[in-house]
């Protein structure tokens, strides 16, 4: 499949003057019949979302984005972007249009929660799947969008890369980085699998490439939870300052730098100068497996991290705190 629809791109790129649905009906019947089907499975769960702001002159403006129902009540999915300094936000589908209210926003991940303000009949949505595999490089990927404030639209692409950041922002948990297209009004909107899966949601444009960055499944699923449950998410604190070093074998390895006092770590007795080798047996190699296991470590709960001491290997187990506004393992 990803071969075809590689095809695609290239005669789309090598025959402009032939009509694109003469092309794709041709060659790509394995790309075009899967995405029409999820599109038409789960266009009617994206929905348009519509922040009315009051400018400095005192009159009104509007900006849109996109989003999905996360369940039959009407719980919506956004960016925070999306509804920054919003007066009123409405949710758009079909003919309906519903006023919404915030349940919870996170920053650090950039996602909000919406919820319809009156009842509202049973809305449909989809499964966020239990997954917790990215798409590999070159998977085919279908994002389903409300670019412009349109209606609901397919867009496809294509897995490029994971990434934890870019240029000097750090992103909270790794993202996947694609050639999905990220308009005005995309973000916000839910993209799958040409096997249906959801694999996450498009949060924001790299315009120097015209691609976008996805948060994954498994960090929507995760954020989303404590959303919906407390209105905020709940992230550990470890109390760790750490840094990447080369060890003697030409390897880099993840250097315990500093030990906060009175912090978790420090009950737990790590100290400076301990290489990271795993967390909750997940091996640390660098940066991003550190913010990724820290990211998914549940706050007032123990994990366990195993570190080398000289020639020695210790297994620790740490009980992490709700992390404190402006703190994060480094």
């Amino acid at each position: 499949m990803v071969r075809q629809f590689l095809v695609v791109g290239a005669l789309l790129c090598l025959a402009p003057s032939l009509p694109a649905q003469d092309v794709l009906s041709a060659v790509a019947p394995q790309v075009l019949q899967p995405a029409e089907e999820i599109f038409t499975a789960h266009r009617d769960a994206v929905v348009r979302v519509v922040c009315l702001h009051r400018r400095e002159d005192g009159s009104g403006g509007a900006r849109t984005g996109s989003g999905f129902f996360l369940d039959a009540a009407g719980h919506v999915a956004t960016t925070a972007g999306a509804i920054e300094g919003a007066e009123e936000i409405w949710i758009e589908f079909g003919p309906h249009s519903i006023r919404a209210g915030v349940v919870g926003v996170d920053l650090r991940t950039n996602v909000a929660v919406l919820a319809p303000v009156e009842e509202s009949p049973p809305q449909p949505c989809f499964s966020l799947g239990d997954g917790t595999v990215m798409p590999k490089t070159l998977t085919p990927l279908l994002a389903i969008a409300c670019e412009i404030g349109l209606d609901p639209s397919p867009a496809i692409g294509i897995a490029l890369a994971e990434q934890i950041c870019h240029g000097n922002h750090c992103f909270a948990t790794t993202h996947l980085r694609s050639s999905l297209p990220s308009n005005a009004g995309a973000p916000g909107s839910p993209v799958f699998d040409l096997q249906g899966n959801f694999v996450g949601m498009l949060m924001a444009s790299i315009p120097q490439i015209d691609g976008s960055f996805l948060l994954p499944a498994r960090a929507i699923r995760r954020v989303v939870q404590d959303l919906l449950r407390h209105g905020e998410v709940r992230y550990a604190y470890v109390g760790l300052d750490t840094c990447l070093e080369r060890d003697g074998d030409g390897q880099f390895a993840v250097l315990v730098r500093d030990v906060i006092p009175n912090s978790p770590a420090a009950e737990a007795n790590l100290l400076a100068e301990d290489r990271i080798l795993a967390i909750n047996d997940m091996p640390i190699r660098g940066p991003a497996d550190l913010r990724n296991a820290i990211f998914f470590a549940p706050p007032e709960s123990p994990i366990a991290i195993t570190v080398r001491r000289g020639s020695d290997i210790f297994r620790l187990f740490v009980r992490t705190i709700g992390c404190r506004p402006g703190e994060e393992v480094r």
